[in-house]
């Protein structure tokens, strides 16, 4: 978001927030000005400005109880990129996720991308591209060497972090058909075997090409055939962790079973078909 010089963004967080909000945030921006370029309200004490470098800085404030509404008032001209609310403890997930983004749009701002994971250490990545490029005629060779370049250059800035990549789902924009999905997800397959990094069909997992009038049929998918709504969007989720658990060995049986269960039911299958899916 570009916030000019002097504007306020007031975000609120109401019973639409599905996340976890604390007493404690950092705010991320980018700026070409090495400034103090934003203020929150009083209530909000800056504990630490980083300049972590591309143009990137992060502030750290602390308040005396949680908020339901922040103000950042822009100093300067800034581009905010986000913000992360600081738990004690438990998981803490970020997503990335922007309407229409394709792998090569992320590839672009790659030194950024890379600057930002580096100081938030995260434990575990996963790309899940392929949509939006799957309605384009691509060159492969290029799109191939752009994503393999991506993926070694993260490895060897982070070389402790573990790494996924899923596939295209089966989709039908506007009933449109997605001419490159195919290639791509044999591409993004290519890629996670030459990077040797972990790869999972969920264009597979979900059954494949034409599968998606199947998803349509159980009211998993939005009129647009393209966007899966929040029932289709929680048995993606399932497909996706059932495979991460199954291939860590490390899950509580009981959950395990539980998880398999509600794949099973949501899409009317067997557990022989689900056994197949697991990364």
């Amino acid at each position: 978001i570009q916030l000019k010089e002097g504007a306020d963004l007031i975000i609120k967080f109401n019973e639409k927030f599905r996340g976890v909000i604390s007493d404690s945030l950092v705010i991320w921006i980018n700026s070409p000005i090495d400034s103090n370029h934003i203020q929150l309200d009083t209530c909000w004490k800056l504990k630490q400005r980083k300049a972590l470098g591309d143009g990137i800085y992060s502030y750290s404030f602390k308040s005396d109880s949680v908020k339901q509404e922040l103000n950042i008032h822009a100093n300067f001209p800034i581009s905010f990129w986000g913000l992360q609310f600081m738990l004690g403890s438990g998981l803490c997930y970020q997503q990335n996720g922007l309407v229409g983004a394709q792998f090569t749009h992320l590839i672009t701002h790659a030194n950024s991308v890379i600057t930002q994971l580096k100081e938030l250490k995260p434990d575990f990545l996963v790309f899940s591209y392929g949509t939006n490029e799957s309605y384009d005629d691509i060159d492969s060779s290029i799109y191939f060497n752009k994503v393999l370049e991506f993926i070694n250059r993260v490895k060897a800035d982070m070389p402790n972090v573990g790494i996924l990549i899923t596939n295209a789902p089966d989709t039908r924009s506007s009933h449109r058909t997605p001419q490159s999905q195919r290639l791509i997800n044999s591409l993004l397959d290519d890629v996670a075997t030459q990077t040797d990094v972990s790869y999972f069909d969920l264009n597979n997992a979900m059954g494949g090409w034409g599968s998606l009038y199947e998803w349509v049929k159980k009211g998993y998918v939005l009129k647009d055939y393209l966007h899966f709504n929040a029932e289709g969007s929680k048995v993606l989720g399932q497909l996706i962790a059932y495979a991460i658990l199954t291939s860590a060995n490390s899950c509580d049986t009981n959950k395990l079973n539980t998880l398999r269960t509600e794949i099973t039911a949501a899409l009317c299958t067997t557990d022989l078909e689900i056994d197949k899916q697991e990364a």
